[in-house]
């Protein structure tokens, strides 16, 4: 029996074998997500840990407190920064947009609410240009300041102002965005543990 494939009878058959192969690969990845899910998300948990790590290795712990929903907010989580069983700050998971995507970054912020540090901990933003915005000699223009920042562009930053990167203004103004709402978080924060 030859099989055609023109004719009203050939694009019937024809669907049907398209759709059992869309069935059949669908099934395989819902089957292989099942599977990773869990590792991928345990990798995503020891980065923001590690992230943390780096920004204050000095701390005791990282207590995880509730934060307050809301659609239009870019904080994910927050922690308490807790050394020698002092409360000393936040670390703040913030996601702005870049212009690729979320750019996934911890703030650490004092309870001043100046910026201890800040640390990328994954992003899409393109090779070579959005992607300088993880340069530990960008980023180290936060350290000690208090928010609100301002990035700008071919001109001596002052008070407050972030130099943006060259080629990535977008990609600055979504990482400075994230820290101001950290660090505008944390002053707004009262503390579970004093």
């Amino acid at each position: 029996m030859k099989i055609s494939f023109t004719g009203k009878d050939g694009i019937l058959h024809l669907g049907g074998v398209l759709l059992a192969l869309c069935l059949i690969i669908a099934l395989a990845l819902g089957y292989v997500n099942s599977i990773t899910a869990d590792r991928i998300a345990e990798s995503a948990e020891q980065q923001l840990q590690q992230s943390m790590k780096d920004i204050i290795p000095t701390a005791d712990r990282f207590n995880e407190i509730a934060i307050p929903g809301g659609e239009a907010s870019i904080i994910t989580r927050a922690f308490e920064i807790i050394k020698d069983g002092v409360y000393v700050g936040l670390c703040v998971q913030v996601a702005p947009n870049g212009f690729s995507g979320p750019i996934n970054m911890v703030v650490a912020v004092y309870k001043s609410g100046a910026v201890l540090g800040v640390h990328i901990v994954s992003m899409t933003e393109t090779i070579g240009l959005g992607t300088q915005v993880d340069d530990p000699e960008w980023l180290v223009q936060f350290e000690g300041l208090s928010a609100p920042f301002t990035v700008v562009k071919n001109a001596a930053p002052g008070e407050g102002d972030i130099a943006a990167v060259s080629g990535a203004t977008v990609s600055s103004r979504a990482v400075t965005q994230g820290v101001t709402a950290a660090a505008e978080f944390v002053l707004s924060y009262t503390p579970e543990v004093k």
